[in-house]
């Protein structure tokens, strides 16, 4: 890596790699989950993952690259414990709590890489990167905050809940 056009490259490859794993994983939460509410949220985040990968193809484009292939190692780990969270057996809502927060967790880490990926642009005067990466910034920011309120509003109340009845059961 010798540019920060090279740097902004190599990371936007990495997202578009890890919004590709993220795309069978979003399925398999979907499916696990106790909560309609947070499966229709998954579903949801699901159906945005080809406009996140459309704006990224329309990133390489104005670069003058392709998207290539690197297989993200971080989000694959963070995936992995997805995959471990959708096979534990256990209470519905409390797996659910566990699948929502490993689905955070992967949505923290493209926001940070996309932010990463706003600021590279902008030194770079790469205006119409910038303002892509922004609208995906949006909608995970979007996602996140729903998340949060499925968690505060549902699922930490049933959890609780399901615990107590356990305890004194």
């Amino acid at each position: 890596m010798h540019s920060l056009h090279d740097l902004l490259v190599h990371d936007l490859q990495h997202l578009y790699c890890a919004e590709q794993q993220l795309v069978s994983a979003l399925t398999t939460m979907a499916a696990a989950t106790a909560s309609p509410r947070l499966a229709t949220a998954f579903k949801d985040h699901f159906r945005q993952s080809p406009r996140h990968l459309s704006r990224l193809e329309e990133c390489f484009a104005l670069l003058g690259t392709a998207p290539g292939s690197c297989p993200c190692a971080t989000v694959g780990g963070l995936l992995a414990d997805v995959q471990a969270m959708t096979v534990r057996p256990g209470t519905g809502v409390v797996r659910d709590a566990g699948l929502v927060g490993s689905a955070q967790r992967v949505g923290h880490y493209t926001m940070a890489a996309y932010r990463t990926g706003v600021a590279l642009a902008d030194a770079l005067g790469q205006d119409g990167v910038a303002a892509l990466l922004r609208e995906t910034v949006s909608e995970e920011e979007a996602v996140s905050r729903r998340f949060a309120t499925i968690v505060t509003d549902d699922i930490h109340p049933a959890a609780l809940q399901s615990t107590q009845v356990l305890a004194t059961g």
